[in-house]
C-alpha cells in the first residue's frame, strides 16, 4: 500500500483550515458523527516496527453540548519490521470519551477537545502467532465546522500499552459528517416598538391642544388660561415700584430690577394691556425741577421694561409728575418716603365675548 508522508498531511490541514465556515445553525447534543480519518503512527522506540501510515474510521455520538462518546476502529497495514524480514498488521477497536471546550474563533467554527479511552490492539505478524494488548489513550483535538453537517478533525493521540508498557503516538486527520441533532432555538423576536402616540394638535400655537381650546385663534405669544383663553384685565390695576433712585439720579440700580419684574410680569400675562409709568416726587425742592426729575425716572424704568424684559414699547407710556399727586403728608419723613415713588397703571381691557 502506498504511504503518505507527513508533509502531504500538513498540507491537507492547510487546505482545510483556509475553507470558509457557514450556516452553524444545529445544536451538537443528539448529532451522531461519522468520523473516517488518516493519518500517522510513530511507534515507541522499543517496538520493532517502520512509521507508517494509519487508518481510521468513527462513530461519535454527542451526549450534550460538551460531552461526546465515540468507539473507534484503525488499522496500520504491511507495517515493516526494522531488524529482519516481514510485515506486520495491526489493528484497534475502541471506546474514547471526548470533552469539547465550546466554539471559539471566526463564525464560532473552532471547537476543540480533550480526549481519553481504553482499547483492544492486535499485531498480526508474519511468521508469529497473533498477540494482543490492552492499549489506554490520552489526547487532544479540534474540530473545525464548514457547515451544520460538514467538519474537519485533526486529532493527537498517545497510546500506552499496559502490557508491554511501551507508548505510541498517532495523529490524524479527517473529515466528519453529522447526522441528527436539533436546530438551533431561534433567537426570540425583537419586542415592537412601542406605539409613539399622536402628538396634539395646538392650530394656534397657544399651549393648549384644540380638543381642549376654547378660544382658538388666540394672538401669539399671548399667556393663556388651561381652556386655551387670553387672561383679561377687568378693571385698571396700579402697581407700585419699590425703586429708589439715589440723589439727583434716575439710573435705575440693580438691586431692584426684582420690582420692576413683577410688572413685567403682570405685564406679559395681560397681553393686550397697555401701562403707563408715572414717576412722583415729594415736595422737597422747586416744583420745575421735581417734575423734570420725575419724568426721567419714569422714563429710565421704562427703558428696563423694554430692553431688559422685552416688553412692547407701543404698549408702555411714561410721564413725570413731580410732587403733583401726593398720596402722604410732605411734613413728615415718613409721608415723603411714600410720596416719592414710581408706579406702573395698568389699563383695564375690553372682554370680547368668547365663541
Amino acid at each position: 500500500m502506498i504511504k503518505i508522508k507527513r508533509r502531504y498531511l500538513s498540507l491537507l490541514a492547510a487546505a482545510a483550515l483556509a475553507l470558509p465556515a457557514a450556516g452553524l445553525a444545529q445544536q451538537e447534543a443528539g448529532k451522531l458523527y461519522l468520523n473516517p480519518a488518516v493519518g500517522w503512527i510513530e511507534w515507541d522506540s522499543d517496538t520493532n516496527l517502520d512509521d507508517d501510515v494509519y487508518y481510521q474510521l468513527g462513530a461519535e455520538a454527542r451526549l450534550t453540548e460538551r460531552f461526546g462518546v465515540e468507539l473507534r476502529y484503525g488499522q496500520a497495514d504491511s507495517v515493516d519490521i526494522k531488524r529482519g524480514t516481514g510485515e506486520a498488521d495491526f489493528t484497534r477497536l475502541g471506546l474514547d470519551m471526548l470533552y469539547y471546550f465550546g466554539r471559539f474563533g471566526a463564525n464560532r467554527a473552532w471547537e476543540p477537545y480533550l480526549a481519553a479511552g481504553v482499547s483492544h490492539g492486535e499485531f498480526d505478524v508474519d511468521g508469529s502467532d497473533r498477540s494482543d494488548e490492552t492499549l489506554g489513550n490520552i489526547g487532544l483535538g479540534v474540530r473545525y465546522h464548514l457547515s451544520d453537517r460538514w467538519s474537519l478533525r485533526a486529532d493527537a493521540r498517545a497510546v500506552n500499552s499496559f502490557d508491554s508498557e511501551q507508548t505510541h503516538g498517532i495523529y490524524t486527520l479527517g473529515i466528519s459528517y453529522a447526522l441528527g441533532g436539533s436546530p438551533a432555538p431561534a433567537p426570540a423576536p425583537e419586542p415592537a416598538p412601542e406605539p409613539v402616540p399622536a402628538a396634539p394638535v395646538d392650530s394656534d400655537g397657544d399651549g393648549v391642544p384644540d380638543e381642549r381650546d376654547r378660544c382658538p385663534n388666540t394672538p401669539r405669544g399671548r399667556e393663556v388660561d388651561e381652556y386655551g383663553c387670553e387672561y383679561v384685565l377687568k378693571q385698571t390695576e396700579t402697581i407700585r415700584m419699590e425703586v429708589l433712585f439715589a440723589f439727583d439720579s434716575s439710573e435705575v440700580r440693580e438691586e431692584y430690577m426684582d420690582e420692576i419684574e413683577k410688572v413685567a410680569r403682570f405685564l406679559r400675562k395681560y397681553g393686550g394691556t397697555t401701562a403707563q409709568i408715572e414717576g412722583h416726587a415729594d415736595s422737597i425742592g422747586t416744583d420745575s425741577y421735581n417734575k423734570k426729575l420725575s419724568q426721567e425716572r419714569a422714563d429710565a424704568v421704562r427703558t428696563v421694561l423694554v430692553e431688559r424684559f422685552n416688553i412692547d414699547p407701543a404698549r408702555l407710556t411714561s410721564v413725570g409728575y413731580g410732587e403733583e399727586r401726593p398720596i402722604a403728608d410732605n411734613n413728615t419723613e415718613e409721608g415723603r418716603r411714600e410720596n416719592r415713588r414710581v408706579v406702573a397703571v395698568v389699563a383695564a381691557e375690553v372682554e370680547k365675548p368668547r365663541d
